[in-house]
């Protein structure tokens, strides 16, 4: 993969040139952005036809320096996929998906971690629960500033799900609802999302959005970060007695709020398939929602 990845020449620079771009564009007014947005979609239109390879591996770096309203841009980046992978048709949620031996890859990027090592203690053992405290000063900070928080947040996602799927595969099993419920690793998003455990949670919402984003930004093509993270949406929906009605809202929307745009991410798609035919779940009946029913038979009877 990254023999084609080169093909891009120069692509460090290109990729802190975009990265660049996408920060700019938060500080502009709504005019001067609207203008550099649709520039910006474009280019991430034509990358995303000729190196997509491009933008998997810089996915994270990418998805960490886009602003909270870039949802398409998101999206779009997290529609790449190796060229040399045959996708599975996106709304097939049969068993069989989850058994690709694609799900057992990690993708190309390599983030550098710093200090997140202090979790593993808590996603080992359960313990000491006053690393939360600590998790939550570090992605605090007294402006609320998203480009001080977002990406740390980001970190702490990725860092954790890449030590969930290092954990299932010790243990010879592969990510499923059994397999994660029995890990720390989805009782740690659990804890930092439920409202009830003050000491513990994101108590801000901008807080808990940017969780859940970096959540649903894992949601890619067939690999095993989005295996993960579709199954850890999947066990937070069933908790919705301890999140509350506010947090389940909130998991939805950064769901859904994505599926109407042209680009649309395997793994998204997917996730809102395997979702709507859990009657447990209710999907489409809660007051948030307005799709139309041939929109929810599309996802429901596939």
């Amino acid at each position: 993969m990254l023999d084609v990845v080169q093909k891009l020449e120069n692509s460090e620079m290109h990729a802190q040139t975009l990265m660049n771009r996408f920060r700019t564009m938060s500080t502009l007014d709504s005019d001067n952005y609207r203008t550099l947005h649709e520039d910006t979609i474009n280019l991430l239109r034509y990358m995303l036809r000729e190196f997509p390879e491009f933008l998997c591996e810089y996915h994270y770096e990418f998805i960490g320096a886009i602003s909270p309203e870039g949802i398409e841009m998101r999206s779009l980046i997290s529609c790449a996929y190796p060229r040399y992978m045959d996708l599975p048709n996106r709304m097939n949620t049969g068993r069989h998906v989850d058994e690709l031996p694609e799900m057992q890859l990690r993708p190309p990027t390599s983030p550098a971690f710093v200090c997140l090592f202090l979790l593993d203690s808590y996603l080992e053992t359960g313990t000491p629960v006053s690393v939360f405290p600590t998790v939550l000063d570090y992605i605090s900070t007294n402006d609320l500033d998203y480009y001080a928080i977002f990406p740390r947040i980001n970190a702490i996602v990725l860092y954790v799900g890449i030590q969930a799927i290092n954990y299932i595969k010790s243990k010879d099993m592969t990510p499923s609802i059994s397999s994660t419920t029995t890990s720390w690793h989805n009782n740690f998003f659990l804890l930092l999302l439920c409202p009830t455990k003050l000491y513990f949670t994101i108590y801000f919402s901008p807080g808990r959005r940017y969780l859940l984003t970096a959540i649903v930004d894992q949601l890619a093509y067939v690999n095993g970060i989005t295996q993960y993270f579709s199954r850890l949406l999947h066990y937070l929906f069933e908790f919705e007695s301890i999140l509350g009605e506010q947090v389940h809202r909130e998991i939805a929307i950064v769901i859904v709020e994505r599926v109407p745009f042209p680009s649309c991410p395997w793994g998204l798609v997917h996730t809102v398939g395997k979702l709507s035919k859990i009657p447990l779940f209710d999907f489409y009946a809660n007051e948030y929602f307005d799709s139309s029913t041939e929109i929810q038979g599309e996802y429901i009877t596939k």
